[in-house]
């Protein structure tokens, strides 16, 4: 998952290794709504007050996926 280093703090450990906590609830949110309210949910998130002071900067994150073929 490519992300700018204000996003880092939320997703990865002292070791640089990825947080579960963080991802975990991201996913599951995003399967459960996928599309333009997985979008927004995200967006939402990243712009709380929270997160604007702990990044520091700016808070990009790029996620893509594989469909399931039904």
């Amino acid at each position: 998952m490519p992300m700018t280093d204000g996003f880092c703090p939320f997703a990865l450990d002292r070791e640089g290794q990825p947080k579960p906590r963080f991802y975990q609830p991201i996913l599951a949110f995003m399967r459960a709504h996928p599309g333009r309210v997985a979008a927004q949910g995200l967006t939402d998130m990243m712009n709380t007050p929270v997160v604007r002071k702990t990044s520091g900067d700016d808070c990009t994150l790029i996620w893509a996926g594989l469909r399931e073929q039904a």
